[in-house]
């Protein structure tokens, strides 16, 4: 689900994502599972759940308060770092479009990622461990809200249920 809110002036989009358990796969294949961590620098080959996606980040910062490698929120711009580590949560930085395309990572990949990145436009990015991460991404959605003016309305965030 993409939910386009406004701040202020400066619109943002806002997508939540499910990622799959991270903790109970085999080391090989955790090695290129989408986690916070995988954004970093590998610093050597027993290092494996580092760096299969580090050409993609132009900063990580982990929270010693997430206990899940698989929840973080993905930015694609620095401007709401701050607010996010305040709070305790993972959070990758991409890097920025003019920093693409490199051998490891295409500009157009098709990411809507990468098309904010391009416009000039903010993207917050919700990724939760599938199985148990419900709780810890209705908080990072409440650490979206509060980046919202007070008369915003988050409708759209909770969608009717089908019958």
């Amino acid at each position: 689900m993409q939910i386009i809110f406004a701040d202020g002036s400066q619109p943002f989009i806002v997508a939540v994502h499910n990622n799959t358990d991270v903790d109970g796969k085999s080391a090989s294949v955790k090695a290129n599972d989408l986690t916070a961590a995988a954004f970093l620098k590998a610093t050597g080959k027993n290092n494996l759940l580092h760096g299969a996606f580090e050409a993609q980040a132009d900063g990580v910062y982990l929270s010693k308060s997430e206990a899940d490698a698989d929840n973080f929120i993905f930015l694609s711009t620095p401007r709401y770092v701050g607010h996010f580590a305040e709070l305790g949560f993972n959070v990758v930085v991409q890097k920025a479009s003019a920093k693409f395309p490199t051998a490891e990572c295409s500009i157009d990949d098709g990411s809507l990622s990468i098309y904010a990145a391009q416009n000039q436009i903010q993207y917050i990015c919700l990724k939760a461990d599938g199985a148990g991460g419900a709780f810890r991404q209705k908080q990072m959605l409440e650490a979206v809200r509060a980046l919202l003016p007070a008369q915003t309305t988050l409708a759209a965030a909770n969608p009717p249920t089908a019958k």
